[in-house]
């Protein structure tokens, strides 16, 4: 299971490297992920302080926090 939501994770991550701040709903659709599979990737990212929350009415957004060097 740690294999599948690593891959998962790493999806999201090329997805929002390309295409910026996302709803979490436009997320599963365009990746095609089960729902539960998502929130785990999305939890593995935010965990390793990866990502930037966004709440716009009702819809939760995420994007990938700028990278300091």
């Amino acid at each position: 299971m740690n294999d599948e939501i690593g891959t998962t994770a790493g999806q999201v991550w090329s997805y929002l490297d390309k295409h910026g701040l996302t709803s979490i709903y436009q997320l599963r659709q365009q990746l095609k992920i089960q729902e539960r599979l998502l929130h785990m990737a999305l939890g593995w990212l935010a965990r390793e302080g990866n990502l930037v929350w966004t709440r716009r009415g009702r819809s939760l957004y995420v994007e990938l926090r700028e990278r300091t060097s």
